[in-house]
């Protein structure tokens, strides 16, 4: 048996605080926690492998529990709108990389954040129709819940009149899932791309994540995932309906991925706050309406009991307190064991909601680096909410402090849980800030410790899979802007490493 001992790093302790240590580890697992002047185990010779962390700082391997993956491996293969000030800029940037792909047959723009723009504009049909007037043309806010057609494109959707508006070109919702559907890249090109995105989460410090999968392509996932060569430790939540749950499964089986598993499925009850389209219970501050509910309580609840019937986890996607509201009115009829539902986001929570959800056998997983992009004073959130609403925006301290299990994932937007920790710990309500240390553990040993998500993983201690990130400086004190993922390991191999890297 070959051991590796990580020596002269600072470890984080299941209480929370770094303690000066090393890590023996093999075969994929930590042996020994060996204190600072302890005495190495005897079995431990010569030939041991033996790696110097210089004073770094070791927390175990961060958990994204809400990304896409599949968007991350596509991103070469759309045009980055991210960096667009205007509708006009975005449609340039379009057209710009329409004349470089010409042998494209649909021209996508995503993460455009029209919220940030000096007029909060978004593109319209003849907007894209100037881009192109052949091709199918796509332009996708940051959220995807909210983007907007080209004519080509219009022609191709069925339509859902409450989610088209045909003379702006404006799409939401289920007809945006649609129109990405359309879309038919070279799947060799995906798969490509899935080494990439996951090379770029381990950068991150990020060993496990649960993805939202969708179902159009799954083989290609399953391949890109399979091909990649490197390890991550992937729960999958399919946006299907849960009778085909079996088929993924068997796919997912068949794969040669090392850790890859499909959990249940995914579904929406709601939008999102900057497309106006998360469900309140009061208008929106900046505009008319309520939002949308997607889906019928009754339908909610068909979807609940046959997952809890299966033993699938449902994760419900709610971000305003009317879909919360709807969400909890089914969940809370199931036993407080059920362990297998979650909530997506539960952004607008104010005291209403989070007593309810006391009462209902879910956990939720946030995502803090929502409040960093857009939470601050005259920020989205507020402008959509009205600053009283606001308060009660990721009111996170108020749900730890309910007893509700809360984990932290990042949609992808973007990626990166140091960035999260800043928007977790820097909350623009202070008095709903977490602890630094509080703040970590819904990155890392909260997440493993779910029923369904749970793995032996998310505390460094003997016996525990040897996942973990080597940060440059302390977290519970430093600057987190300031704070670099220097090395990660998975199953104890380093799969980032900073200074081969530069």
């Amino acid at each position: 048996m070959t051991h590796k001992v990580f020596e002269n790093g600072w470890i984080l302790t299941s209480g929370g605080d770094f303690e000066r240590a090393s890590l023996v580890v093999s075969d994929a697992v930590i042996r020994h926690v060996v204190e600072e002047n302890g005495a190495l185990p005897a079995e431990l010779s010569g030939e041991a492998e033996r790696m110097d962390l210089g004073g770094a700082y070791v927390l175990p391997g961060f958990v994204d529990t809400h990304i896409h993956l599949t968007a991350l491996a596509l991103n070469k293969l759309r045009c980055d709108l991210s960096k667009t000030t205007s509708a006009r800029d975005a449609c340039e940037t379009l057209s710009r990389w329409g004349a470089a792909h010409p042998d494209a047959a649909f021209l996508i723009g995503v993460d455009f954040d029209e919220s940030r723009w000096e007029r909060e504009a978004l593109p319209t049909r003849v907007m894209l129709d100037g881009v192109d007037g052949r091709r199918p043309v796509l332009a996708r806010r940051i959220c995807g819940h909210v983007g907007a057609a080209n004519t080509p494109l219009l022609r191709q959707l069925r339509k859902w009149p409450e989610f088209v508006d045909e003379e702006s070109g404006v799409i939401r919702e289920q007809v945006l899932w649609e129109a990405g559907r359309l879309w038919d890249p070279n799947p060799d090109d995906v798969v490509a791309g899935f080494k990439i995105a996951i090379e770029d989460l381990h950068r991150l410090g990020i060993t496990t994540i649960h993805d939202i999968v969708e179902p159009n392509n799954f083989e290609t996932y399953v391949r890109g995932v399979s091909e990649a060569g490197a390890p991550l430790r992937i729960d999958a939540l399919v946006h299907a309906n849960p009778r085909h749950i079996d088929y993924y499964r068997r796919k997912c089986e068949e794969s040669s991925a090392a850790d890859f598993r499909v959990v249940g499925i995914k579904c929406f009850l709601d939008g999102s706050l900057g497309g106006r389209t998360a469900a309140l219970n009061a208008d929106y501050n900046d505009g008319s309406g309520w939002g949308t509910l997607l889906m019928r309580r009754e339908v909610i609840r068909a979807l609940a009991d046959e997952c809890f019937e299966s033993g699938y986890m449902l994760a419900i996607h709610a971000i305003g307190d009317r879909a919360i509201d709807e969400a909890v009115a089914v969940l809370r009829d199931f036993p407080s064991g059920a362990h297998l539902f979650r909530m997506e986001h539960c952004e607008v929570a104010g005291p209403t909601q989070i007593e309810s959800l006391r009462y209902a056998p879910v956990f939720l997983s946030l995502q803090p680096n929502f409040v960093r992009q857009w939470g601050g004073a005259g920020g989205l959130n507020e402008r959509r909410l009205g600053k009283e609403r606001n308060r009660f925006c990721n009111p996170y301290r108020s749900l730890l402090d309910a007893g509700l299990t809360c984990v932290f994932g990042s949609d992808g937007m973007p990626a990166g849980p140091l960035y999260g920790l800043r928007g977790a710990t820097e909350h623009p309500v202070p008095d709903e800030a977490l602890t630094p240390a509080q703040a970590i553990a819904c990155y890392t040993s909260r997440p493993h410790s779910l029923p369904v998500h749970e793995r032996n993983a998310g505390v460094l201690e003997p016996g525990r899979l040897a996942d973990f990130v080597v940060l440059d400086r302390n977290p519970l004190s430093e600057d987190l802007d300031t704070v670099k993922v220097v090395r990660t390991i998975v199953d104890g191999k380093t799969v980032f490493d900073a200074g081969a890297a530069a």
